[in-house]
C-alpha cells in the first residue's frame, strides 16, 4: 500500500540458513517483488551458532534478525521499519508467557510503535488475523511461503499455535488479544506512576551512582518498589532483565535496612553509605569492560553511563578502563582532593584514559589531562525498563 501511495519502499528479508530451502525461497520472493517494482534486499544470518539447543533457536533468530534490520535501517539512513506481526502472533506470545508465570508487563500487547536506536518500529498488521491476512493476499493474487518449522511441534510456538487452532481451546485469538490490551494499558500506568516515584526517591549522580532514599522509598506500594528498584538497575546496566525472584529478594532485605549487608545485583553494587538511611547504586567493578577510542573517533559511550568527549583528533588509539590500584602512581599530584566521594568503592567504576599503558587522564577525578583534554558527562537519558 505505501508503495502504491508513492512512498519508497524497501523490502527486507531475513534468511537465517536454518532450513536448506530458506535461501531459494528468499530469492524466489525477492523475484516477486522485484516484479511490482519493489526494492529487495535479502539479508543472512552469517554468525549463528550450529550447537545451539532446539529451546534456544527461535530467540536468538529473533534477537539477529532485530539486529540485522536495525543495523541496515542504520546504515541506510531509514526512518521507518515496518514488522508483520498480526493478531496470531500476540496471541501466541500472551500464552507462552503465561505459561513462563510472567506478570503484566510480559502480557502486555506489542506496542504499534515504538523507537528503537532512532528508527521507528511500526507494526501495522497487530490488529489482523493470518487468515484475514491470508485472504488479503489471495484477492491480489500474491503468493506466501509457509515457513514448515512453525507446525515441528519441538518448538513451543509450534504447540501454542497448534492448541489456538484446535476447537478444544477456550482462551481464543481474540480473547487473548483484549487481555494483551488491558495488559498494554495496566503496564503504561504502572510505568508513569514509576517514574514518578524515581524521581521522588532517587537522585541520579555526575559520577556514575544512583542514590535512594530509603525512608520514602518503604512507603510506597510494593508494585512501585519493585519498578523503582529495576528502573535503578537497568539504568545502570541495561543488558539483561531481571528476575523477578531477585528484585523480591532486594526489597525484602531493604525493608530489614537496619541489618543491611552490602550486597551485589545485575552487574551493580548496593551499598550503604554515612548518610542515614541512604543506599547507593554503583556498577560492579569486575562487570566493568575496557573500551578502545579509535583514531578520529571523538566521542564514544563507556559502560553505558557516561559519554566521553575529546578536544582534540587522537594521533593513535587509546584504551578506556576503570581505576585500578595500578594507575594510582601515575594519578600523584594530578588529582582534585576537594572532590570528596560517598563511598571509597566509587573511584574504581571511575574511568581512566591509556596511552601507551600510561594514564594520561581521569576527568570525574579532576584531571582531564594534558595534550588532549576529555570531557566525561553522564547519560542523561533514565529508561523505565521492563520488571520481568
Amino acid at each position: 500500500m505505501m508503495h502504491t501511495l508513492g512512498f519508497a519502499v524497501t523490502c527486507l528479508i531475513v534468511d537465517h540458513g536454518l532450513r536448506t530451502d530458506s535461501t531459494a525461497e528468499a530469492i524466489e520472493t525477492k523475484a516477486f517483488l522485484n516484479h511490482q517494482d519493489i526494492e529487495v534486499i535479502i539479508l543472512k544470518w552469517l554468525d549463528y551458532d550450529e550447537k545451539l539447543s532446539i529451546s534456544n533457536i527461535h530467540q536468538k533468530a529473533r534477537d539477529a534478525r532485530y539486529r540485522l534490520l536495525i543495523e541496515y535501517c542504520i546504515r541506510n539512513d531509514i526512518q521507518h521499519l515496518a514488522l508483520a506481526h498480526n493478531k496470531n502472533d500476540q496471541a501466541e506470545n500472551v500464552l507462552i508467557r503465561l505459561g513462563r508465570g510472567t506478570g503484566i508487563d510480559g502480557l502486555a500487547r506489542m506496542s504499534s510503535h515504538k523507537v528503537r536506536e532512532n528508527i521507528t518500529v511500526i507494526r501495522p498488521l497487530l490488529d489482523y488475523t493470518r487468515d484475514e491476512i491470508e485472504e488479503t493476499l489471495k484477492r491480489y493474487n500474491w503468493p506466501w511461503v509457509n515457513d514448515p518449522s512453525n507446525l515441528d511441534p519441538k518448538f513451543i510456538r509450534s504447540r501454542v499455535r497448534e492448541l489456538l487452532n484446535s476447537n478444544n481451546c477456550l482462551l481464543t485469538v481474540d480473547k487473548l488479544n483484549l487481555l494483551a490490551k488491558s495488559a498494554l494499558r495496566t503496564r503504561d500506568y504502572l510505568e508513569k506512576m514509576t517514574l514518578a516515584a524515581f524521581y521522588e526517591v532517587v537522585t541520579v549522580k555526575d559520577l556514575g551512582y544512583i542514590k535512594l532514599d530509603i525512608q520514602k522509598f518503604l512507603t510506597m506500594h510494593e508494585e512501585i518498589q519493585l519498578r523503582v528498584l529495576s528502573c535503578i538497575l537497568r539504568s545502570l546496566n541495561n543488558q539483561y532483565s531481571i528476575r523477578l525472584n531477585n528484585l523480591e529478594n532486594l526489597l525484602n532485605k531493604i525493608r530489614h535496612f537496619e541489618k543491611w549487608s552490602d550486597a551485589t545485583l545485575h552487574g551493580c553494587e548496593i551499598l550503604k553509605v554515612k548518610q542515614p538511611y541512604k543506599l547507593i547504586f554503583i556498577r560492579e567493578k569486575n562487570a566493568i569492560k575496557s573500551m578502545v577510542i579509535n583514531k578520529g573517533v571523538q566521542r564514544i559511550i563507556w559502560d553505558a553511563r557516561f559519554v566521553i568527549e575529546l578536544d582534540n583528533d587522537l594521533d593513535e588509539e587509546l584504551r578506556v578502563e576503570a581505576l585500578t590500584k595500578t594507575h594510582l602512581p601515575f594519578l600523584k599530584n594530578k588529582l582534585d582532593n576537594s572532590i570528596t566521594l560517598e563511598h571509597n568503592k566509587l573511584k574504581w567504576v571511575l574511568p581512566v584514559m591509556i596511552k601507551n599503558n600510561t594514564v594520561i587522564a581521569c576527568p570525574l577525578l579532576g584531571w582531564p589531562g594534558n595534550k588532549i583534554k576529555f570531557k566525561v558527562t553522564i547519560l542523561s537519558n533514565v529508561s523505565l525498563p521492563k520488571v520481568y
